[in-house]
């Protein structure tokens, strides 16, 4: 597990999905390289904000990029929706528990 609060992580790509239901496309160039779906990342929006687990739905190593598909379920999943493309979340913390293994 590896903070990378150094780094800026910018939203990309937002789009809600349903009312309580949206995704976010964040740049993560050093996260993209090693991430797999299934695993999962910890948000911080801010230096005293509660850590989000969110699964990663998608990432594309070419373009630096993790995606997400967030329900807004409490507080902290809020203010996430709150934010815009072109916003950055302060902090994230990857990756994290084993990827999804899919038999075909």
């Amino acid at each position: 597990m590896s903070s990378r609060n150094h780094l800026i992580f910018e939203i990309v790509k937002k789009k809600w999905l349903h009312e309580v239901i949206f995704l976010i496309e964040i740049k993560a160039l050093e996260i993209a390289r090693k991430i797999r779906t299934g695993n999962f990342l910890v948000l911080r929006m801010r230096e005293v904000a509660e850590r989000i687990p969110i699964t990663v739905a998608e990432y594309d190593r070419e373009k630096g990029t993790v995606t997400c598909i967030i329900q807004v379920i409490e507080q902290s999943t809020k203010l996430l929706s709150i934010l815009e493309e072109g916003d950055h979340i302060k902090d994230v913390v990857e990756p994290l528990d084993k990827a999804t293994e899919i038999e075909k």
